[in-house]
Order: C-alpha cells, then structure tokens, then sequence
C-alpha cells in the first residue's frame, strides 16, 4: 500500500472521529452560504470576515491598474473563494472568474466597473450584507 492511501485512510479515520464526536477539529471554517466568515483553530477565532472588512478599507488601492487586480485581492483579502465573491457581486462564478482575468467587461448588471469597484472599496460590508440577505425587489438593474 503507498504512502498516499495509507494517508487517506487515516484522514478519514479522523474525520469518522470528528463526526461521531471522538475527537475535536483542529480547524473549524464557518461559513453564511458560500461566504466564510469566521475560521477558529483548535477552538480559538483565528479570522473573521468582519476583521477582513475593516483590512479591506482601509486598503490604499492607488498601485491598483486594473479591474482584475481589484477583485483578485480584494478576495484575497477578504479570505473567500471565487464562488463565494460571485456570490457577493450577485453575478454566476464564471462572470466573476472572467473579471480577475480581465476577459469580462463589468457590465451593467453591476452598474459599472467604477461604481462596483468604488463600492467594494469603500463599503465591503454593506456589499456583504447584502449578499448575505439579498433586498426583495421586483427589478434587477
């Protein structure tokens, strides 16, 4: 037997374990939809999403060129995957892996690349909040 499938058995002997209430996680990912918010190792808060907002305003974005770059850190700094920011800027995951590529415009759905991306900048939290319990409203801009 290799290495790597004695590994995995004995990752999910583990994760039998965790699940029956045997042993503790190490890591604990706690998430609101796609959107984690808060990560705790061995019990203790290591990251939240809110400490990431307040890191995300207080960003200096002047060295930022591009639309892409943007949204590339910008979830980098907010800890989340690609889904979880589709998600948040409301558009499919494909949409928002084409804009941190550069090879989607940001159309109009978002009310412009400069309005979103002024947006996030300065009130990621709202953004979040939002996305979290989207508004019921009966027209999509």
């Amino acid at each position: 037997m290799t290495d790597l499938i004695r590994g995995l058995r004995r990752s999910l002997g583990e994760v039998d374990q965790i699940l029956s209430g045997e042993r503790e996680p190490v890591r604990e990912v706690i998430h609101d939809g796609y959107i984690v918010v808060e990560i705790k190792e061995n019990g203790e808060t290591i990251w939240k999403l809110s400490d990431a907002i307040k890191q995300l305003k207080s960003t200096n974005w002047t060295g930022v060129e591009t639309p892409a770059e943007f949204f590339r850190i910008t979830r980098e700094i907010l800890g989340q995957t690609q889904r979880a920011m589709a998600d948040i800027c409301g558009v499919s995951v494909r949409t928002y892996e084409e804009w941190e590529i550069d090879t989607r415009p940001i159309g109009a759905r978002s009310a412009g690349k400069g309005f979103l991306i002024n947006l996030m900048a300065s009130e990621p939290n709202a953004v979040v909040r939002v996305a979290r319990k989207p508004p019921k409203v009966g027209f999509m801009v």
